[in-house]
C-alpha cells in the first residue's frame, strides 16, 4: 500500500513539473525571444522531457503495483484513451524541442538574433494545445480509476 501511495504521489508531482515546464515555455515565448530566453526555453524543455520520462516510469510502476491489478487497467478503454492523450502530448512536444535547438544554434552564431514573433507564436500555440490536452488527463484518470470504460 505504501509503495503504491508513494508512486502515486511521485506521479502527481511529476505532472505538476510538466505543467510548470510548459507554462514557463509559454511565458518565455511572448514577443521576440532573445538568446537568454532561448537558453531558458531549452532548459525548460529539458525539464519537460525529464519529467515526462519519469512520469512514464512512475505510471508504469503504478500500473504494475496497483492494488487493482494489470487486468483492471488493460481492459479499460478510458485508460487507453488517457495513454493516447499522453502520446499526443509527447508527439506535439517534438516540434518545440526541434525549434528550440535550431533557435539556440542561430543565437550562438549571432548573439543579436531574435526569434520572430510569428515563429514564437506558432510554437506557443502548440504549447497551449499540449496544456489543454494535459488538462484532460486527470479527468480520464479519475474515470478509469472508477471503472468507467469497461
Amino acid at each position: 500500500m505504501w509503495l503504491e501511495t508513494l508512486l502515486a504521489y511521485l506521479h502527481f508531482l511529476l505532472a505538476f513539473a510538466i505543467v510548470a515546464s510548459l507554462t514557463i515555455e509559454t511565458v518565455l515565448l511572448r514577443g521576440e525571444p532573445d538568446r537568454n530566453a532561448v537558453d531558458l526555453l531549452s532548459r525548460a524543455d529539458m525539464g519537460f522531457f525529464c519529467a515526462a520520462a519519469l512520469i512514464l516510469l512512475s505510471g508504469g510502476a503504478l500500473w504494475g503495483f496497483s492494488s487493482k491489478g494489470l487486468a483492471f487497467h488493460a481492459g479499460n478503454t478510458i485508460f487507453w484513451l488517457k495513454l493516447l492523450v499522453v502520446a499526443a502530448i509527447g508527439l506535439l512536444s517534438m516540434l518545440p524541442a526541434t525549434r528550440y535547438g535550431r533557435w539556440r544554434r542561430l543565437a550562438h552564431l549571432d548573439p543579436a538574433h531574435r526569434v520572430s514573433p510569428a515563429e514564437a507564436l506558432s510554437v506557443r500555440r502548440i504549447l497551449f494545445v499540449q496544456l489543454a490536452l494535459l488538462a484532460l488527463i486527470p479527468l480520464l484518470a479519475a474515470l478509469a480509476a472508477r471503472g468507467i470504460g469497461f
